[in-house]
Formats: structure tokens, C-alpha cells, sequence
């Protein structure tokens, strides 16, 4: 099932994210957190909206044992791999956090 509201976050994203949830995925990506938080009217660099968003969007995936991959795109012209926007985002992360630039790859979690 693929997820992509193009018009903010209203009734219809919300039963299609319903819908997502009751069948039970094995793996979630979520391609963008800045655009999905975006969607629902979140400021990425916001550790509050990061925690509406969490409770909202990704703990009821993760609740029905979703294994998430959240892809987070650093700024464009970034010379250090960092995370962008909210602290939150970081410290919310359960598994591994990767970042991958040309030619290195960093683990930062």
C-alpha cells in the first residue's frame, strides 16, 4: 500500500493511514519525515510537533509491529551528516540510525 496525500492531511489520508494500520504491515517507509510532518501541519524543527507527529503517525503503525524506516534527507549543500530539524527525531529512534553520503557511510545513532 502506498501512502502519498498530495493535499494536506485530511479525512480521507487519515482512513487511508487506518487502513495501513489494520493490515498489519511487516515494514513501513516513510520517505521524508520533513514532507509527512509537513502533510499534517508539523514544523520539522519542532521537538513538539515531532512528538504529535510520533504519536499520531508512528506509533500506531509501530503497534501493529511495523519495522519503520524513516528516511530523513539532510539539507542540500550539508558538509557534516547530520539529522535536520528536531532533536526528537534522534532520540526517538530504536533501532539504527544510518547516514549515508558520497563516498562514506556513517552510523550515527
Amino acid at each position: 500500500m502506498y501512502i502519498a496525500p498530495h493535499s494536506g492531511w485530511d479525512p480521507a489520508a487519515e482512513a487511508l493511514l487506518q487502513a495501513c494500520v489494520a493490515r498489519k504491515p511487516d515494514l513501513v517507509i516513510v520517505d521524508g519525515m520533513t514532507g509527512a510532518m509537513s502533510i499534517m501541519g508539523k514544523v520539522p524543527e519542532s521537538n513538539s510537533d515531532f512528538s504529535h507527529f510520533e504519536l499520531e503517525f508512528l506509533r500506531p503503525l509501530m503497534a501493529q509491529g511495523a519495522a519503520l524506516l524513516c528516511i530523513d534527507h539532510t539539507p542540500k549543500g550539508s558538509e557534516t551528516p547530520t539529522i535536520f530539524g528536531a532533536q526528537h527525531k534522534k532520540a526517538a529512534t530504536t533501532g539504527a540510525a544510518y547516514s549515508f553520503t558520497e563516498p562514506r557511510i556513517w552510523l550515527v545513532s
